[in-house]
């Protein structure tokens, strides 16, 4: 079975929105069909069920969602023969800017995991996209950890401090959440 995925890179909402769009294609894995509906993450009230992956990838779905049509998804981005997650992070950062996204990095000061904050503006709505790197303890590669939620256009300053507010919230849940493995 194959599946077409859009990988999107996101960019800030406050102040500006911008967009970059790449593509790529997804085959289902043997690890998918062992692993499909057994691994799951429970994140702000929700649970988050493995659904799809591949040598790369992992991503995972609030039951009834799919790639098709999400409110949210949770992924696992594997990069091997990677042992340093700042470099990784960089990396995506000096893209999304290339890109002329604006995007927020920043390292967390104890644990030095970096994230990235960032917003696509779509047809319905805004995508927030969060990214939180760390390096794999048993095996020289780095994961990044990414959540990604949709939200409608906010249509006033008043809304658009809420979900100034909401993001803050999700963001500091995210860096807590338990460090995922990459299901093999």
């Amino acid at each position: 079975m194959k599946k077409m995925m859009v990988i999107i890179c996101l960019g800030i909402f406050f102040p500006v929105l911008s967009v970059f769009a790449g593509t790529s294609t997804w085959y289902l894995s043997p690890q998918e069909k062992v692993n499909k509906g057994k691994t799951s993450v429970s994140f702000m009230g929700y649970i988050y069920t493995f659904e799809y992956g591949d040598e790369i990838q992992n991503e995972y779905f609030i039951e009834g969602e799919s790639i098709d049509g999400f409110s949210s998804l949770i992924a696992v981005h594997l990069f091997k023969n990677r042992t340093d997650s700042i470099f990784v992070a960089q990396g995506l950062y000096d893209k999304l800017l290339a890109d002329n996204q604006v995007a927020k990095m920043a390292i967390h000061r104890f644990t030095k995991e970096p994230t990235i904050t960032f917003f696509l503006k779509t047809e319905q709505g805004l995508e927030l996209n969060l990214w939180r790197f760390y390096r794999n303890p048993d095996r020289a590669e780095v994961i990044g950890m990414q959540y990604l939620k949709t939200f409608k256009n906010p249509q006033s300053p008043l809304e658009k401090e809420r979900l100034k507010n909401v993001v803050q919230v999700l963001l500091e849940q995210f860096l807590i959440l338990p460090k995922l493995p990459f299901v093999r």
